[in-house]
């Protein structure tokens, strides 16, 4: 997916293309966090409308007659593709609209603001090739050279395509297409391969959150009793979130924490080790108990509020991946270095590398070098070379923390309102925003080195 942003905040023109691996750098002021939140707001408001939006060329009773008579019915991807491409089309001109929403502010602010996207095609739809099942009653089947894909049902009176059934309550809602499309979604099958599942971001207020949240709930609690009791008072003055949306949303993930920790994500079924790196990493372990986090440091458990900012600062992510996240999900953390010594933001590198392996897209904005060095190590990892096995096993790296070139986009973010797309090869990045700030102070300490002698 290629986003095209202009006239918005700091950013002036910027073209950005989403990696398995998005990484943002930058001076302070130059649009990072304006970046992340207008592209959170897009999917969160925009993207998630797909799958629910209406062709209205479908036709149901066409779908009907097809698997009684032939049990299957077919789609053409062709014009599936340019059907969503279109409609990506208008839903971001649309989308401009609510940039004001995102940001919780005036609108005037956003008069001049474009934002477009534009997906980025796979290979030729007839290149591609699948079968899979989608429920014990179906399967959609597309063979190679063809541009039809045939969704095959069974000839009973049930027509259940998973996850939804087709009944004269929801047919118009959820037309076949959409579910076709839904289906393939975050598995990179069908027509593009920018599908998100799910989308959650952590801010670089997140500590904050954390450590306020209760008493922002106490008070909004207060003003709804005062209200109730006055009904003179203007409840949509008192009430109204004074939070840009994506932090708005941060919050309701913390206040419903007793809900998210209910249910395991696959990374704790299929990849367990990726949470407990993050506690060893930490040198402690989360837990939850009587309705809040509590934080085991040396066989003692202490509330989340009271530990380490370190701890804090990583708390949602490791809720997160624990409870919620999905393959094909994007994962967007501002400054994920907050708070961290220099050698967990390299481990925290390497854990970044393990979730992308694992089916978890990433976006960071940082002013972190060690972490920016070591992805580009975990670059380098990629290539094959002489005792490339004894390397990793002296260094303490595994086998899947290494990045390949095609899953990452690294930019930084200018002055000049734009965004440079740093260049990857076999060799890694080409200079990033940190390297001439350290060749500047390493200049600093060998002058005045030379000068002591």
């Amino acid at each position: 997916m290629k986003f095209t942003i202009k006239n918005l905040g700091p950013l002036k023109n910027c073209q950005i293309e989403l990696g398995n691996l998005t990484v943002i750098c930058g001076k302070n002021n130059t649009g990072k966090t304006y970046l992340s939140y207008s592209i959170f707001g897009f999917f969160e408001m925009v993207y998630n409308k797909i799958i629910t939006y209406q062709f209205e060329s479908f036709n149901f009773n066409d779908l009907r007659e097809n698997i009684k008579k032939n049990g299957k019915y077919s789609i053409d991807l062709k014009k599936l593709e340019n059907e969503i491409h279109d409609l990506y089309q208008s839903l971001s001109k649309r989308y401009i609209d609510e940039l004001a929403n995102i940001f919780n502010s005036n609108t005037d602010e956003f008069l001049h603001a474009k934002f477009t996207v534009k997906l980025q095609n796979r290979s030729n739809i007839k290149d591609l090739e699948f079968s899979f099942p989608i429920s014990e009653d179906g399967k959609i089947v597309k063979e190679k050279n063809s541009e039809i894909a045939n969704l095959y049902l069974s000839k009973t009176n049930k027509y259940v395509i998973e996850p939804i059934e087709l009944n004269t309550e929801n047919e118009k809602e959820y037309p076949v297409q959409v579910m076709f499309f839904a289906f393939c979604k975050g598995r990179l099958l069908l027509v593009f391969n920018e599908l998100i599942q799910n989308i959650f971001l952590i801010s670089a207020e997140r500590t904050a959150l954390q450590t306020f949240q209760k008493e922002i709930d106490q008070y909004r609690s207060r003003l709804i009793a005062e209200i109730q009791r006055n009904k003179s008072i203007n409840f949509t003055e008192f009430y109204s979130s004074r939070f840009p949306y994506p932090l708005e949303q941060q919050m309701n993930f913390i206040r419903d924490t007793d809900k998210n920790v209910k249910k395991n994500s696959f990374i704790k079924d299929y990849h367990p080790d990726i949470i407990e790196y993050i506690e060893n990493m930490l040198g402690v372990k989360y837990e939850f108990l009587n309705e809040q986090i509590m934080v085991n440091v040396g066989n003692k458990l202490i509330p989340q509020y009271l530990a380490s900012s370190s701890v804090r600062s990583l708390a949602d992510l490791h809720i997160w991946l624990k409870h919620k996240a999905s393959k094909g999900d994007l994962l967007m953390i501002d400054e994920p270095e907050l708070n961290l010594h220099p050698e967990n933001q390299i481990k925290l590198a390497r854990l970044f590398a393990r979730l992308v392996n694992a089916g978890i897209n990433i976006w960071i904005t940082t002013h972190s070098d060690y972490i920016v060095k070591e992805l580009n190590n975990l670059l380098l990892l990629s290539n094959e070379f002489a005792d490339k096995d004894k390397f990793i096993k002296q260094f303490g790296y595994s086998k899947d923390e290494a990045l390949s070139i095609n899953q990452m986009k690294v930019y930084v973010s200018n002055e000049n309102g734009t965004l440079e797309n740093i260049k990857i090869d076999k060799h890694g990045m080409s200079s990033t925003t940190f390297d001439e700030t350290i060749d500047k102070i390493n200049e600093v300490s060998n002058s005045l080195f030379n000068l002591i002698d």
